[in-house]
C-alpha cells in the first residue's frame, strides 16, 4: 500500500487531560440481606433466606381486667404484648444478671476488641503501583473529556491479580489477594477493559431500546431510512458518473481507522508495555481503484481535523497534478471533529482556488461503503 505522507505537526499533540478517579459506591443499605435485617428489626413482614414469608409483629389480644391496678403480670402477658419470643426474653435476662452489669444491659462490644485485621501499606502501595502500570489505550470512540481511562481488554481482572501475584511471589513478598485487589481497582481508579466495537447508528439503537408507541421516534427513524436510500441511491449514481471514459469526476470515500495500540501480542508480557498509539486514515479513489492509508504516530499528532485535513490536502494535490480540472466528491462519516469544522472548510477553499471542484456529501453515523475497511482487513501491525 502507498504511504503518501504523514502529518508532521507536532503542535498538535493531543494531552491527556486530568482523569478524574470515580467509581461507582456500593450501597449496602440496599443489598437484599440488609433490606430483610431492617425489615425484621423493624417489626415488619420480610421474607426469609428460605423463602419463608414472617407476617409483621402485631399486639395479641390484650387482659380484659380494667381496674387500675399495678399487678404482677405472667411471661404469657408479657410476651404476646411485646410479640416477641422467649429467646429475646432469656437473652435480656441473662444479659441484665450477668457479672458486671447487674440492673442494665451491657454495651455492645462487637468491633471495639483491639485486634483489627489490617492491610500492610506497602502490600496496599504494591497494588496501585501495579495498576498503574498496566498500559492505557486511546479509542477512536471515546470523548475528549472523558474521565474513564480504558486497558486492553485481552486479559481479565482475575489474570491481572493472578500477575500481581506472580510478581510479589518472584520476590518473596507478600501479596494482596483478590478482594483487596478488586476493591482498589474499582473504588481507587476509574478503569474500564476497551473491547473494539463497530461504529453503529445512534438512531437505530435508540429505537431498538425504547418503549413500544414511541410515534415521534419512529417518525424519525423512517424519515432516517429514507434519508439512507436516498444517500445509497446518490452514491451509486456518482460512481456509475465517474466510471465513465469521458467524465472528468472523481469519487472518494475516506475514514479514520480506530486507534491501534502497539506493540500487541499473545504473551501477557506485551500488556504491561507502554503503547504507542498509531492512527491510520484511508481514502479509496473508486475510479481509479486504488486505496492510499496516511499512517501516522501520537508523537507526529492526534486525530483531529489538522491531522484529518492536511491527509486530504495531499490527497487532493496528488489528484490535481494527475486529473487537472475534475470534480471530486467526498463521501465521509458525520463526524464533526474530524469532517464538519472550519479548518476542514477551509482547506476546500484553498484548493478550490487551484484547479479542482469539491463536493462533500455526509451520510450519517457510519460511511455506507466498506472501500476502507476491507483495506484495513490485511493491515497488520
Amino acid at each position: 500500500m502507498p504511504n503518501d505522507g504523514s502529518p508532521q505537526n507536532t503542535d498538535n499533540i493531543v494531552q491527556s487531560p486530568n482523569k478524574n478517579k470515580k467509581k461507582r459506591v456500593r450501597n449496602e443499605a440496599q443489598w437484599k440481606k440488609n433490606k430483610i435485617k431492617q425489615l425484621k428489626n423493624l417489626g415488619k413482614q420480610y421474607t426469609s433466606r428460605t423463602g419463608k414469608t414472617v407476617p409483621a409483629k402485631a399486639m395479641k389480644p390484650p387482659c380484659s381486667d380494667n381496674n387500675g391496678q399495678n399487678v404482677r403480670v405472667c411471661k404469657t402477658f408479657l410476651l404476646n404484648t411485646l410479640g416477641i419470643t422467649d429467646r429475646t426474653l432469656l437473652t435480656v435476662i441473662e444479659a441484665k444478671t450477668s457479672e458486671g452489669f447487674l440492673g442494665s444491659a451491657p454495651m455492645d462490644s462487637r468491633g471495639k476488641h483491639d485486634h483489627h485485621i489490617k492491610t500492610d501499606p506497602e502490600v496496599l502501595d504494591s497494588v496501585r503501583v501495579h495498576i498503574n502500570s498496566i498500559a492505557r489505550i486511546d479509542s477512536h470512540y471515546l470523548r475528549a473529556n472523558t474521565s474513564r481511562e480504558y486497558i486492553d481488554g485481552g486479559l481479565t481482572l482475575a489474570d491481572l491479580h493472578r500477575d500481581y501475584k506472580n510478581m510479589r511471589e518472584s520476590d518473596n513478598k507478600t501479596a494482596a489477594n483478590y478482594d483487596l485487589y478488586y476493591r482498589t481497582f474499582t473504588k481507587e481508579f476509574n478503569i474500564s477493559f476497551f473491547i473494539p466495537k463497530k461504529d453503529q447508528c445512534d438512531l437505530r439503537e435508540s429505537r431498538k431500546n425504547a418503549v413500544d408507541g414511541d410515534e415521534v421516534l419512529e417518525n424519525q427513524y423512517l424519515e432516517h431510512l429514507r434519508q439512507k436510500e436516498l444517500s445509497r441511491a446518490e452514491k451509486k449514481n456518482d460512481i456509475e458518473t465517474c466510471k465513465m471514459a469521458e467524465s472528468n469526476s472523481i469519487v472518494a470515500i475516506f475514514d479514520l481507522q480506530a486507534v491501534m495500540p502497539v506493540p500487541i501480542g499473545e504473551s501477557t508480557a506485551f500488556f504491561y508495555k507502554s503503547k504507542l498509539n498509531c492512527l491510520n486514515l484511508t481514502i479509496t479513489d473508486i475510479k481509479n481503484k486504488e486505496t492510499i492509508c496516511y499512517f501516522w504516530h501520537e508523537a507526529l499528532g492526534g486525530r483531529g481535523a489538522v491531522e484529518i485535513g492536511s491527509c486530504v490536502y495531499k490527497f487532493l494535490q496528488k489528484v490535481s497534478d494527475k486529473y487537472p480540472n475534475s470534480d471530486v466528491t467526498f463521501y465521509t462519516d458525520n463526524c464533526c471533529g474530524q469532517q464538519k469544522n472550519r479548518f476542514i472548510f477551509s482547506m476546500y477553499l484553498k484548493i478550490e482556488h487551484i484547479n479542482l471542484k469539491l463536493d462533500t456529501r455526509k451520510t450519517g453515523q457510519k460511511p455506507l461503503q466498506k472501500s476502507p475497511d476491507e483495506i484495513r482487513e490485511t493491515q497488520k501491525i
